[in-house]
């Protein structure tokens, strides 16, 4: 990754980081720990998958890093669906709305690990040291104060965001990026073709870095504009 590239990420996560240190300082608005907690969170783990990605990139590693740009691109759709709040509401009640959604989103991973833990047990009878976990999570999802889980399928959180977000993020997650993540044998016929040009395609290198970039943007953007 260059210096430029690696500075211009620095600045955009570091200035969302510096507004949020602000308006928590000043206690101009009553943004709850747990929405804090996620926007800290979530800067962190975004900034780290975009370095990652951009130093794939850079080594013309195209499906590795659309498979991170895929996992980058399912963040920003949950991020997005946590923060989007009704447009006639007053700021107490967006407040609400985030939290509850956060506290959804938390359920819904609950269930996906103990889903998990499941299958692993399908898999491993022997190994009795998952029931107990698996009751534990359990019983941690069954006292959360949320009834309802975050939807479980990415096409209903992106009915839920604005159309123009919607459009970009469906085309990335179901079409461009989708094939780097579940791997096939057109997929890995793609990958060897590419591994063995004798020219690298830059415009398709550029452009993939200038997605990640925009990813980015989305990221920060969405949450400053919650703590503006």
């Amino acid at each position: 990754m260059s210096n430029k590239e690696e500075a211009k990420l620095l600045s955009m996560f570091a200035k969302t980081r510096a507004l949020i240190k602000t308006k928590n300082r000043e206690n101009a608005m009553c943004v709850v720990d747990r929405e804090n907690a996620m926007c800290i969170t979530v800067l962190d783990g975004a900034e780290c998958y975009c370095n990652a990605i951009l130093i794939l990139l850079n080594k013309n590693y195209m499906f590795p890093a659309k498979a991170l740009m895929r996992c980058l691109c399912e963040l920003t759709v949950k991020l997005m669906w946590c923060l989007q709040c009704p447009v006639d509401t007053d700021e107490e009640q967006d407040r609400k709305t985030v939290d509850k959604k956060i506290r959804r989103w938390e359920k819904s991973t609950l269930a996906q690990n103990i889903k998990v833990l499941k299958e692993y047990k399908q898999v491993n009878p022997q190994d009795n040291s998952i029931d107990d976990q698996i009751k534990e999570l359990e019983k941690k999802k069954d006292t959360m104060v949320v009834k309802k889980e975050m939807p479980n399928d990415y096409a209903q959180l992106l009915k839920e965001l604005p159309d123009d977000f919607r459009y970009g993020l469906s085309l990335k997650l179901y079409k461009d990026l989708n094939k780097a993540v579940h791997l096939d044998a057109n997929s890995l016929g793609k990958i060897y073709l590419h591994n063995n040009k004798t020219n690298v395609n830059n415009s398709d290198i550029s452009r993939l870095k200038d997605y990640c970039f925009l990813l980015a943007e989305n990221i920060t953007g969405v949450i400053e504009i919650n703590y503006n």
